[in-house]
This record gives C-alpha cells, structure tokens and sequence, in this order.
C-alpha cells in the first residue's frame, strides 16, 4: 500500500537571504552616491537598478516560496510524486511524477555534484529553496518521454522512503499490467 506523505522543506542556509539584503540596502547607497557624482550619475543609476533587480530575483526565487513535496494518488488511483510551490496565497504544481518512473534517490554533496559529469540527454530541474545547498536529494527518472534528473532538498531518510514507494509503485503497476494481460 503506497503512503502518501506531505513535506514542507526550509531552506538549509540563510545564503539567499543575506544576498537578498546586501544587494537591497546597496540599491540605496549606489542611488545615493549617484546624485552626489553627476559625472557618473547614469552608470551610478543603472548598477543600482542591477543590483534592485538581482535582489528582486532573490527574493521571488528562494525567499517568497514555500516548497512542498507530495507522495499521492491521483484520480485513477496512481501514484505520483509532486513538487508544489506556494507563494503567498497561489500554489503551483511545478513538477508530476509518477512514482514508478522514479529509479534512484541519492543524498549528494556539493563537492559529489561538481565530480559527476552532466548527460546532456538528460533534462535538469531544481527545486530546492536554498542558495548553494550543502546537500542536495538527486532524482533520477525515466519517463516514456524523458529522462530527467530532479534536484531536491531532503535528507537520507526521505531518499530512502521515495525509493521505497517508488519500488512498491512499480510493483503494483507490474501486477495490474499482468491482470489486464
């Protein structure tokens, strides 16, 4: 029997943060310095408008989202395996899975991601809310239409339950695909 599972994921460092902040409150001093240089006044103007938008992006892309990872069944009764993102009072689904396409989960670290080689067949998603995650939860799947790699936050035992709904969802798949045969 698959359990579902519902799991709200914090980020694992405050790097998004502090980036947030700097490039925030050195906005106001690059504007600032502008109208005391008129020489440079529009250079001065266009890095602070840079650096606005950097922190604009910082904030909509890790800070503002709250990340949910899902194991359910869907309305024919499979499982999947969902990625939700929710700003504010709007959620998201950004990624669906089924659950037996689902082939490894492994606990990586930033030094073992570097290390591997990227397979440029292989499609890369990240969903983790963290800048420069420590570790990171890599999915591997292999769909009927793609293969893809997900990267999430998570530890070791949440690896470890994914792999193993996902084992139990390939075998309910193989035996209803016997019955109907």
């Amino acid at each position: 029997m698959i359990r579902e599972m519902h799991m709200r994921v914090k980020p694992q460092n405050n790097y998004a943060r502090i980036a947030f902040f700097v490039f925030f409150f050195l906005t106001f001093a690059v504007f600032g310095v502008s109208y005391a240089l008129e020489s440079y006044r529009g250079l001065l103007q266009l890095g602070a408008m840079c650096c606005l938008v950097t922190a604009i992006l910082l904030y909509t892309k890790f800070i503002a989202p709250i990340y949910q990872y899902d194991i359910l069944l869907d309305v024919n009764d499979v499982p999947v395996f969902t990625v939700c993102q929710t700003t504010g009072r709007r959620m998201t689904t950004l990624c669906r899975v089924e659950l037996a396409d689902i082939r490894t989960a492994d606990i990586l670290t930033r030094e073992q991601r570097k290390a591997q080689k990227a397979d440029p067949s292989v499609r890369h998603y990240v969903y983790t809310p963290s800048l420069f995650p420590a570790t990171v939860c890599v999915v591997r799947v292999e769909g009927r239409h793609e293969r893809a790699q997900l990267l999430l936050e998570g530890t070791q035992e949440f690896a470890s339950f994914l792999l193993e709904q996902a084992e139990l969802a390939r075998q309910i798949c193989h035996t209803t695909e016997e019955t109907d045969e």
